[in-house]
């Protein structure tokens, strides 16, 4: 038996990619073990379903088995009983009553179509900014590309992950897509010839007409987009790979390099639903 100690509130910020790093070490170093969750998780944002999903379904190719009930909330069961993420690890299902949820789901990496009609259903629908219909389009085919990026970079045979939350009393949105692969410094270093710091490469990459895709003029679009939207929309554009976390909020960038290495790649968008955009109108 293995013992992993939750964080008392997980929040959608570096010390939680620090601890969910920690975790998939020691749950991947395993083989055939019962991991028991103890301490008090009182909250859990629920986009971060998809990055633990990731890393908790990995664990399950080693034969792992999980038990965490326990030492979580009963809110936050409820929260995961909404979103079907309890559902993936033994426990139940609940309905949705007010619509806030973005399912948790998993994609196989040749899912594109399966993606694109779940990013139709589960999240156009949701209280988004007032968005001219070009706008809608680019924003729907921005967050497409993220997946489509991770399918070209992750050379994994793991699936990518999804999973949102609305707060309506926040006016916020916010929702994440994980993968399991290569990871971002990983292409970059492979495409420069040079050695990067994770967070570094992360920073290379969200600068418009840099790409990893070789014989593509301009790449990189979706997330250069993103971050546009979110400079205009006031909110956060998180993104973790490797050992580096970056995050723009404000109009500015802060970035760090983790104590130990997420694998993968995570994008977290979060958005101000009550802004009104004036970024459709630059189009």
């Amino acid at each position: 038996m293995i013992t992993i100690r939750w964080p008392s509130r997980a929040n959608a910020d570096a010390s939680f990619f620090d601890w969910l790093a920690k975790t998939e070490a020691c749950i991947n170093a395993a083989y055939g073990e019962e991991i028991v969750f103890t301490g008090r998780l009182n909250w859990f944002s629920a986009e971060l379903c998809a990055p633990l999903g990731a890393i908790l379904h990995k664990g399950l190719h080693n034969l792992n088995t999980y038990r965490f009930d326990e030492s979580v909330s009963g809110e936050v069961l409820k929260v995961w009983a909404k979103n079907g993420f309890w559902e993936q690890f033994g426990g139940t299902t609940m309905a949705d009553e007010f619509d806030t949820t973005l399912t948790f789901a998993r994609f196989a990496t040749s899912a594109e179509s399966t993606f694109a009609k779940y990013i139709q259903r589960e999240l156009m629908p949701k209280e988004l900014p007032q968005m001219n219909d070009s706008s809608k389009h680019r924003f729907r085919n921005s967050v497409q590309e993220v997946f489509n990026n991770a399918v070209l970079h992750s050379n994994t045979e793991h699936e990518i992950f999804i999973c949102g939350q609305r707060y309506p009393q926040k006016d916020r949105l916010s929702f994440v897509i994980s993968d399991l692969g290569n990871g971002i410094r990983y292409k970059v270093e492979e495409y420069t010839g040079n050695s990067w710091e994770a967070s570094d490469a992360i920073d290379w990459a969200m600068q418009e007409g840099n790409t990893t895709k070789r014989g593509l003029t301009p790449g990189g679009l979706g997330l250069t987009w993103l971050r546009e939207f979110i400079d205009d929309n006031g909110g956060v554009l998180i993104i973790v790979s490797q050992e580096g976390y970056w995050q723009r909020t404000q109009r500015n960038t802060w970035k760090r390099q983790l104590t130990a290495p997420f694998p993968g790649t995570v994008v977290l968008l979060d958005i101000n639903t009550q802004k009104q955009s004036t970024f459709g109108s630059m189009l």
